[in-house]
């Protein structure tokens, strides 16, 4: 029974360890090949703006309960085009960029970070966030 108990006890440290590992990943899995940008445009909660268009001001309620909600956070830019915004979650004070652009949601902001695009989709990781 301890024997089990011990070998069931590796499994699971080394299960744990890989998936800890794998999610560190290599640079070109967590960064490498971003275009740097700078934005400007209106903080919009994808989950309503995609489907009916809800954004600006009469929608800032609305979207500021969809965002804590967990709905995702997007930059409608000045020429149209809508980017994905997502966080760098290398660090906890990485993070804090990307945070407060989920509070000024239906404001205007300037954005600055890396852009990628995957399948068509263009996302920025928010580097820095100015009203």
């Amino acid at each position: 029974m301890k024997l089990i108990a011990a070998v069931l006890a590796v499994a699971v440290a080394g299960i744990m360890t890989s998936a800890a590992w794998s999610h560190e990943g290599t640079d070109a899995e967590h960064g490498a090949g971003g275009m740097e940008m700078t934005v400007k445009g209106e903080l919009v909660d994808l989950a309503c703006y995609m489907p009916h268009q809800g954004r600006g001001k009469k929608h800032a309620e609305c979207a500021r309960m969809c965002i804590k909600n967990g709905a995702p956070l997007g930059l409608l830019a000045a020429d149209g085009k809508t980017y994905l915004l997502i966080e760098d979650h290398s660090s906890a004070k990485a993070r804090k960029p990307y945070l407060r652009a989920r509070e000024l949601v239906a404001e205007t902001v300037t954005i600055h970070g890396d852009m990628y695009e995957r399948g068509g989709l263009p996302a920025i990781a928010v580097e820095s966030v100015t009203q």
